[in-house]
């Protein structure tokens, strides 16, 4: 029995200490690159969402594409950031907007002592919590969630976004 109950109190420490520590640099590197969904809509609290405030509002989906870090002295990769911005009422002038995806952010990226930085976008950093091929838990200035926003993968970046102009 007392044997049972050392091996039980291992076993659960390491599993304990594998799900709590963040992944490296490495393995963040590797899970990023393709194509993450993001609604904030759905996992924002609520005195996080901004609603009639133009092309800052808040977006019901974000969808970001990160492209594979390139070989040599950067070691960087590629980025974009799409925006889809829902139907909404402009607060100055009562005009009804109409729902259509926007390019956010666009620049290179590279992953530094657990956390991601967006080139081009200053502040634009984020944590990666965890990792693997089926959802990313992420955090920071970006990701204000209470335990860490999900990112889910998408096979392809959405028809409309992939026209989508530069804000």
């Amino acid at each position: 029995m007392r044997a049972n109950l050392a091996l039980f109190t291992v076993l659960t420490g390491l599993g304990v200490a594998s799900c709590s520590k963040n992944p490296d640099d490495k393995t963040i590197a590797k899970e990023l690159v393709g194509i993450w969904q993001f609604k904030p809509r759905e996992q924002l609290p609520p005195d996080k969402i901004e609603d009639n405030t133009g092309a800052y509002m808040t977006p019901d989906e974000q969808v970001f594409q990160f492209g594979p870090i390139a070989a040599g002295d950067d070691a960087r990769g590629d980025f974009v950031e799409y925006r889809h911005i829902p139907e909404h009422t402009n607060s100055a002038d009562h005009s009804t907007m109409k729902a259509r995806w926007v390019v956010g952010r666009r620049g290179r990226w590279f992953v530094s002592s657990g956390k991601v930085e967006l080139q081009g976008s200053p502040g634009a950093d984020f944590t990666v919590l965890s990792a693997s091929s089926k959802a990313l838990r992420v955090g920071g200035w970006l990701f204000p969630c209470k335990d860490g926003c999900v990112l889910r993968p998408l096979s392809a970046v959405p028809e409309g976004a992939r026209s989508a102009q530069d804000r």
